[in-house]
């Protein structure tokens, strides 16, 4: 019987960093995760616009839900629809050699 080895988990980063911002709704402060922050600042990039209208864009989009959580729904979003876009590379299969 095999027996599973735990591999010990990164533990999630919980730094936050304070932004602020202008919008068309008004001047806005956002404390969220640095991963988040780097993935927005990538979506932005790609999309050549300012980080600060992207979020605009979102606040304008999110309807009832907070702004940060709409954030978090956006990039998600954004990263599981660029995965399907992706070919996937195939895994590779162990080669497996006759004993004897």
């Amino acid at each position: 019987m095999a027996h599973v080895i735990p591999i010990a988990a990164r533990p999630m980063a919980t730094q936050r960093t304070l932004r602020r911002f202008s919008l068309t709704s008004g001047p806005l402060e956002l404390r969220l995760e640095t991963e988040l922050w780097s993935a927005l600042s990538g979506i932005a990039n790609e999309r050549r616009m300012p980080l600060a209208n992207l979020i605009d864009l979102i606040d304008q989009q999110r309807g009832q839900q907070s702004l940060p959580r709409a954030l978090w729904r956006f990039a998600i979003a954004y990263f599981q629809a660029l995965s399907e876009t992706v070919d996937p590379v195939p895994l590779a299969r162990p080669v497996l050699k006759p004993v004897g």
